[in-house]
């Protein structure tokens, strides 16, 4: 059929498996789903001297290529699948080609440590990436003027990554959904026992919480709880009624873990999320202090002006 995609894997020595391996999964079940071959998958190693017929990954499992990345003339996506070493990245053909395959518009997806061979060939400049989180203090060092995004995984124009690991499913459930529709990449969800397509706010959350959990879970659980309450605000006393503590200690936990206070950072979460709905929405001003739990419009507006030292008004003139 006319809309079948190529997508092209190009497998750096030592990629991690799990990534790779998910992200194939899923496209086989794209292509079972709807009945035909809507993604046509093609396995390439780095340029070398020595022609290789397979790619060995970090847990030492050999995978089978077609050829080398030079013999890929033309691809819909190429998936970079790289982790242990990739900081040591250095060939030159194969980031001549990567290159070339950019310029014919095709979309880069980075699993784990693909993002460092995405610098290395200089696509990276002016974007966000998300690299495996073990390397991202090593990423900083090497790029320090490529944002490196505190999510599981990214988008910014063409240029896709993810941290790695189940990750991928997320990242992989977003290009399917872009190919053909949330409904179809909802079908394909289930399959994977996810519920639902994740939204890229939902992402975001799960990782924070998953941060603030290894510090305190009762930060979490209570920031969690104030996320869920944003329009009709609660008290902290009742937060900590909610998950067992007591306000004093809550404020303990605040201050040693994110140096502020819980009423604070509440208000910061709110201030947040009403500045995301001035730019991504039409709702009014008003609506907007309403939905983020503010009494009174002015009460809004001077709480905004001192976090943002701009007005919402202009803020919203600003975008629209």
């Amino acid at each position: 059929m006319d809309d079948t995609r190529i997508m092209s894997f190009l497998l750096v020595p030592g990629f991690a498996l799990t990534s790779f391996s998910l992200s194939i999964e899923v496209l086989s079940v794209a292509n079972s789903l709807l009945s035909y071959d809507a993604y046509h998958v093609h396995l390439y190693g780095e340029k070398s001297l020595v022609k290789q017929t397979a790619v060995t990954s970090s847990n030492g499992i050999p995978i089978q290529i077609e050829g080398d990345i030079t013999s890929c003339k033309q691809t819909d996506t190429l998936f970079i699948c790289a982790y242990l070493g990739a900081e040591n990245f250095s060939q030159v053909e194969t980031c001549k080609q990567i290159k070339s395959l950019y310029r014919q518009q095709s979309r880069m997806a980075c699993l784990s440590s693909g993002s460092f061979i995405l610098a290395k060939c200089g696509l990276l400049k002016g974007k966000k990436c998300t690299v495996y989180n073990e390397q991202a203090i090593s990423f900083k060092e090497m790029y320090p003027d490529i944002d490196i995004q505190n999510t599981i995984f990214s988008v910014d124009g063409k240029i896709l990554s993810c941290a790695g690991g189940t990750s991928a499913l997320d990242m992989m459930l977003y290009i399917i959904t872009q190919d053909y529709g949330k409904a179809f990449a909802q079908d394909v969800s289930e399959i994977f026992l996810q519920d639902r397509v994740r939204s890229f706010d939902e992402i975001q959350k799960s990782q924070r919480y998953l941060l603030l959990k290894e510090k305190s879970p009762l930060l979490a659980a209570a920031v969690e709880i104030m996320d869920e309450n944003l329009s009709l605000t609660i008290s902290i006393e009742e937060i900590s009624h909610q998950i067992g503590t007591t306000p004093r200690n809550l404020e303990k936990i605040f201050q040693r873990n994110l140096s502020t206070t819980p009423k604070k950072y509440y208000l910061d979460i709110r201030l947040k999320e009403s500045l995301h709905l001035l730019e991504n929405t039409n709702i009014s001003i008003t609506g907007i202090s309403q939905l983020t739990g503010f009494s009174s419009q002015s009460y809004f507006s001077q709480c905004f002006k001192e976090r943002y030292n701009s007005s919402p008004q202009k803020i919203r003139s600003n975008t629209a």
